[in-house]
């Protein structure tokens, strides 16, 4: 496995971020013992660094602003690459895709705790 960008790890086609919680998942993504697998078919940036995306300027201590946010797939994974030091704000418009995000936000913090 090799690291590609800060906090984003490849093995083949297989994406992989280190886990900001260790042991959970957020949308069911397999676990090794301290990354969850990124899976490209459900985020557009994750697609975009398996096709070959040559710079991304998020890494540890970042503060992002993710629009589309959706269900959380995408934004949970710059979460991890981010780290404690940094901060994401995530926007979005649909109510039943901003409710999904939420819930799997709200499971991460209570088991931070």
């Amino acid at each position: 496995m090799k690291e590609i960008f800060p906090g984003v790890f490849r093995d083949g086609r297989v994406l992989y971020t280190k886990n900001l919680v260790p042991g959970k998942r957020v949308y069911g993504e397999k676990l090794t013992a301290d990354k969850r697998e990124w899976d490209p078919t459900r985020s557009k940036l994750g697609a975009a660094i398996v096709n070959g995306l040559h710079t991304l300027d998020i890494k540890d201590g970042s503060i992002v602003l993710y629009l589309g946010a959706s269900t959380g797939t995408t934004i949970s994974h710059v979460s991890d690459i981010i780290g404690r030091n940094g901060f994401v704000y995530g926007i979005e418009f649909a109510r039943e895709c901003f409710a999904t995000c939420l819930i799997s936000r709200k499971n991460a913090e209570t088991s931070r705790r």
